[in-house]
């Protein structure tokens, strides 16, 4: 299969996850691209590298600002027409140590920007940074995506 992978990534954590999560899905011969969404202004549109038909599922990943999804990656979501009924899966990291501190309400964010242009959230997940099993979440998420 051939993934995509929208990624951005402020301080690095996002994309660490990210990669993490391209190497499991490696080792099932699937070919993965990572596309970085660039940090620009929110009025100054973001040029799309890829075409979505091209890819069979996507993977989208994005920090949490201020208890929401990132408006870097929200406004990147808006330029797509459409996900063309693709299944996607999305994650969030996070600083603080509880999903319900922000990840599950940019989760569901993601969420509604995917299906109000066509395509379907089927995983989902969260990593908090400053929780003691962080490590584990981020391998739990490698291997849950990693079967899309």
């Amino acid at each position: 299969m051939k993934i995509l992978m929208l990624i951005y990534s402020d301080t690095g954590n996002t994309l660490l996850v990210a990669k993490k999560i391209k190497q499991e899905m490696e080792t099932k011969k699937n070919k993965v691209i990572i596309v970085m969404v660039p940090k620009k202004s929110i009025n100054e549109k973001k040029v799309m590298t890829f075409n979505i038909v091209d890819y069979d599922k996507i993977i989208i990943g994005s920090p949490v600002h201020a208890f929401s999804l990132s408006s870097v990656m929200k406004d990147y979501l808006n330029q797509i027409n459409e996900f063309k009924q693709k299944e996607i899966a999305c994650f969030v990291t996070q600083q603080f140590s509880k999903s319900w501190l922000g990840g599950n309400r940019a989760i569901n964010q993601i969420r509604k920007l995917v299906n109000n242009k066509n395509g379907m959230i089927i995983k989902t997940g969260v990593v908090n940074w400053s929780n003691k099993d962080r490590e584990k979440q981020i391998e739990r998420i490698a291997i849950d995506f990693s079967n899309i």
